[in-house]
C-alpha cells in the first residue's frame, strides 16, 4: 500500500506558520510605531538651530516604515515633525516671492523688508507633500525598510550649502545600527 501525504497535517502546519508570522509582524509594527516619533524628534532637534521663515521645513521631516505584504512593500507607520511643532504660517515661498505676513514662524516679527524666497519652485504645505511622497513611494523589498526625508527645498539647501547633514547624519546613524534606510530630499 503506497504512502499518502496527510494534507490536513500539512495544511495545519502551514496555517500555524502563517499565524505565527502574522503575530510577529504585528509585534514589529507596534514597536516600530513607537520608535518613529522618537526619530522624528531627533530630526527636529538637529534642525532647530537654523532660521525658519514659514515653518514648513520644520514641519516637513518624515520617517516612514515599510514591510512586505502580499509581495509588495507597504507603508506600516509614519512619524512627522509636524506632530511636534507649530503649524507653518503659510505655504513655502517660491524664488523671488516676498513673505506676506506680519510675523515669521514662531512669532518673530517681520522687521524692515520681508524675507524673499531664494530657491523654491512651488508653494506647498510640507506635511501634505510629505504624506503624498510616503504614500506613493515603494522602497526595495526587504523585511523592514525606512524612508527619511523632508519635502521642502530649504532642507536640501541646509544639507548641501550649509553642510547641516540633518537627514544624512540621521540616515547614516540608523544604517550603523543595522537598519535599511533610504533618504529623500537630499
Amino acid at each position: 500500500m503506497p504512502l499518502t501525504r496527510d494534507t490536513s497535517l500539512e495544511h495545519q502546519f502551514k496555517e500555524l506558520l502563517r499565524k505565527n508570522r502574522d503575530k510577529q509582524n504585528r509585534q514589529v509594527i507596534a514597536t516600530v510605531r513607537q520608535m518613529l516619533p522618537l526619530w522624528a524628534d531627533e530630526l527636529i532637534r538637529e534642525a532647530s538651530g537654523f532660521n525658519h521663515v514659514t515653518g514648513n521645513t520644520m514641519n516637513g521631516f518624515f520617517v516612514g516604515a515599510y514591510m512586505p505584504f502580499n509581495g509588495a512593500m507597504q507603508l506600516v507607520g509614519a512619524a512627522f515633525s509636524s506632530d511636534k511643532v507649530e503649524e507653518p504660517t503659510r505655504p513655502t515661498l517660491k524664488k523671488g516671492e516676498m513673505y506676506d505676513l506680519d510675523v515669521y514662524w514662531r512669532g518673530k516679527p517681520v522687521m524692515g523688508k520681508p524675507f524673499v524666497g531664494i530657491f523654491g519652485t512651488r508653494n506647498i504645505f510640507s506635511f501634505e507633500a510629505s504624506m503624498r511622497f510616503l504614500q506613493s513611494h515603494t522602497p526595495q523589498m526587504s523585511p523592514l525598510a525606512f524612508l527619511v526625508g523632508n519635502s521642502v527645498n530649504y532642507a536640501k539647501f541646509l544639507e548641501v550649502h550649509k553642510k547641516a547633514n540633518l537627514i544624512t547624519k540621521f540616515a547614516d546613524d540608523r544604517k550603523k545600527e543595522g537598519w535599511i534606510v533610504t533618504m529623500h530630499g537630499k
